[in-house]
């Protein structure tokens, strides 16, 4: 079963994270913005009253001088941190005459808060007095008035001290701070999209790989199987669709036997009714034979063409019942009746047949054996037939000659029985199929030899494989078991190559 995705991979919740620390990180990029900002007004606030009151303080000692401000300034400076934020300092009478002043000019000039002047050589408007003072960059100013009482002999008079702070810095550090602020918020979104476009990517990218598997999947190829990067819901969906790959391909195994199973029913049936319509005649030739040998001899002369005609209709004869017990034998359950068997001399009795045909050909028959060999438990009979068509298959792989070895070995629990021939091998394209009934590459086979071999070889619980390479000869190579069990699977079969009857 596919495995659950972890709640801590799930792409919601990859992207609620996402968003909580960019916002998070929003919040406090924006609180260190506001923090730097206040202390920077904080500072200059800081400075600018620090200012105001050294003003104060330096007009109130000039006061009881008798130096006007300039020259009582020039003495008893301004501290220089904050000098340059005072711009004027004035002092006016009752009747708002300016009778001292850090700007000589507006000296004895009567203050006049605004409107039109009567008599500008004697008065000065509130605006004409800043805008005499101004610096050359244009700030933001700041004007204070301090009313103070003075008194002498003649009695006691009100007094008011000006100054004119520059309020400059200010305004620019609250135009910085919305500046950076505008910049952080536009930053951190461009961010959290570009990062929520990667997450999207990046969840995305393997619902293309499934579409291009499902595609694969509607073309009838089963063996595709998706790649599980991710422990999230792409990766337990493509978890999921290789279980469904998984099944329908278990489902196309199980109906590709059911069709076996359905194909060797028939053909058991097919061969119920061959072995009942021509095996009866085939026995009635065979004894006709055998009759016309022993009364209808030759009197005189060679009998040598008489016996061989005779020999030539018997073995056709026999070629022909060998076909039907093939039928019968693959198209029924096969019953095994173990027993021990010794190896080599098995091999010796199905070879001794073939001694004679081998000799025509001019095949050299070598058998070679382990000195032990485990005794194993099978059905004789069975091994018979599986190895007498192996070796007649080698024979017809060499009609000019060559070489039929036959080798004996222990391997594990079991044995193992290799046919080589030197024959004319087997093409490519022919070595998936050598193993399937009724496939033949041969005018006169019916294509059952190898099928009934792997057959029997996987009921006893061995497996057979084979080798082979177009005119360089054929190695099938059988193993079984030291005691036969019965097969739950298909023996495994590994094709690389061998001509089939």
């Amino acid at each position: 079963m596919p495995r659950k995705s972890n709640r801590y991979t799930s792409f919601i919740l990859q992207v609620s994270l996402l968003l909580a620390v960019m916002v998070g990180l929003t919040t406090f990029l924006l609180y260190r913005l506001n923090v730097r900002a206040e202390a920077a007004i904080q500072e200059k606030v800081d400075e600018h009253f620090g200012a105001l009151a050294e003003a104060v303080h330096v007009t109130l000692a000039s006061m009881p001088t008798s130096m006007w401000l300039p020259e009582f300034i020039q003495q008893h400076p301004i501290h220089p941190h904050f000098s340059r934020v005072v711009h004027l300092i004035f002092i006016t009478d009752s009747r708002h005459i300016i009778t001292d002043s850090t700007n000589p000019v507006v000296l004895g000039k009567e203050l006049v808060s605004a409107g039109p002047l009567p008599d500008p050589e004697h008065q000065i408007s509130f605006e004409e007095l800043i805008s005499q003072t101004q610096p050359s960059e244009p700030r933001e100013m700041r004007y204070y008035n301090f009313p103070v009482v003075t008194g002498n002999s003649q009695g006691t008079e009100e007094e008011r001290i000006h100054v004119l702070l520059s309020w400059g810095g200010i305004p620019d550090i609250l135009t910085e701070t919305s500046r950076n602020r505008l910049l952080a918020m536009a930053g951190m979104l461009i961010a959290t999209m570009l990062l929520l476009i990667w997450l999207v990517w990046r969840f995305t990218r393997p619902i293309d790989d499934l579409l291009r598997a499902e595609r694969q999947v509607a073309r009838g190829d089963l063996d595709v199987q998706l790649q599980v990067r991710h422990r999230d819901e792409i990766g337990s969906l493509a978890e999921t669709f290789n279980e469904m790959v998984n099944a329908l391909k278990r489902n196309r195994q199980l109906e590709e036997r059911l069709r076996e199973v359905e194909q060797a029913a028939a053909i058991g049936r097919l061969a119920s009714g061959i072995a009942h319509e021509i095996r009866n005649p085939l026995n009635f030739i065979n004894l006709s034979i055998d009759h016309v040998r022993s009364r209808f001899r030759p009197a005189v002369g060679d009998g040598t063409q008489f016996e061989k005609l005779l020999d030539s209709i018997k073995s056709e004869v026999a070629r022909l019942n060998r076909l039907v017990t093939d039928f019968l034998s693959y198209g029924r359950p096969t019953r095994i009746s173990p027993q021990s068997i010794d190896l080599p001399r098995l091999v010796d009795d199905v070879l001794s047949p073939l001694a004679a045909q081998a000799e025509e050909q001019q095949v050299q028959i070598v058998v070679e054996s382990d000195a032990i060999l485990p005794e194993i438990q099978a059905d004789a009979e069975l091994v018979k037939i599986c190895l007498s068509n192996l070796f007649i298959n080698a024979l017809q792989a060499m009609p000019m000659g060559g070489q039929l070895k036959v080798a004996l070995t222990s391997q594990g629990n079991g044995v193992t029985i290799a046919v080589s021939d030197t024959g004319i091998g087997i093409a490519p394209e022919h070595l998936d199929k050598i193993f399937e009934p009724y496939y033949s590459n041969k005018e006169t086979g019916i294509g059952l030899g190898l099928a009934l071999t792997k057959k029997l070889v996987q009921d006893h619980g061995g497996t057979i494989t084979v080798r082979s390479q177009p005119d360089q000869g054929s190695t099938f190579t059988i193993t079984l078991p030291q005691a036969h069990r019965q097969a739950s699977e298909p023996g495994e079969l590994t094709v690389s190559g061998r001509n089939n009857e």
